[in-house]
């Protein structure tokens, strides 16, 4: 086994990193795969809809495919206006825009042939469908299964030590308790587990009694903004 890494193996990662420890959506693979025009990504904050997009963009690229990703700026959302001109454009938080400069950037967009992928919190499906594309829809939601939320946490260790031989081992219980603290989201499983690893002496089997501790530091210093 690798020697395991000094500092917190989920200490925040680049997304693009980090898109490699999400599970691809059926739907994101059919776009991928050529399927589709548009794919509209929808899901609460910390859901992964900036993951998706760049699996999507590391795709593409994978393929030798010309794609752009861009996410709208949340205090000048006038920068992404004209939106670059790709074979696909990833266009991530949409709904930051107001709704005529959304509708002006996917009517340009559309008029350039770029297929386009769109993530936002609330739908946008009726400018993109008069701007004349056939949206594939994705909606991401709160995690629940158990296995999701072992190879999520597995993952994202095997990640940071570079070996799926880690002595972080993760019983069904802790999986519940991650769940249950986290109340599925997947953002908020991420920042349990470097409160766990904050706490650490040794490397040891998370046990669910380390996550309960990790929420109360974690809600304790959310509180405390």
């Amino acid at each position: 086994m690798r020697a395991l890494p000094t500092d917190n193996p989920f200490e925040p990662l680049a997304a693009h990193r980090l898109a490699t420890v999400f599970q691809w959506p059926e739907q994101a693979l059919r776009f991928a795969s050529g399927h589709g025009d548009c794919l509209h990504v929808l899901g609460a904050c910390g859901m992964g809809k900036t993951a998706v997009l760049c699996m999507l963009q590391a795709a593409f690229a994978a393929q030798g495919v010309d794609a752009s990703y861009l996410t709208v700026p949340l205090d000048d959302a006038s920068a992404v206006q004209p939106p670059p001109v790709a074979r696909v454009v990833l266009l991530d938080e949409a709904d930051r825009l107001s709704l005529p400069a959304f509708r002006d950037a996917v009517t340009f967009l559309r008029g350039q042939g770029c297929r386009l992928a769109v993530s936002a919190h609330r739908s946008r499906l009726a400018p993109l469908r008069r701007a004349g594309y056939d949206c594939l829809r994705l909606r991401l939601r709160r995690v629940r299964d158990l296995a999701v939320v072992e190879r999520l946490l597995h993952d994202r260790i095997a990640l940071a030590v570079g070996s799926a031989d880690h002595p972080f081992s993760l019983s069904a219980e802790t999986c519940a308790a991650f769940r249950r603290a986290s109340r599925g989201n997947v953002e908020r499983i991420l920042h349990l587990g470097y409160e766990v690893f904050e706490d650490l002496k040794r490397p040891r089997a998370i046990a669910p009694d380390d996550v309960a501790r990790a929420a109360a530091a974690l809600d304790g210093a959310l509180g405390s903004r």
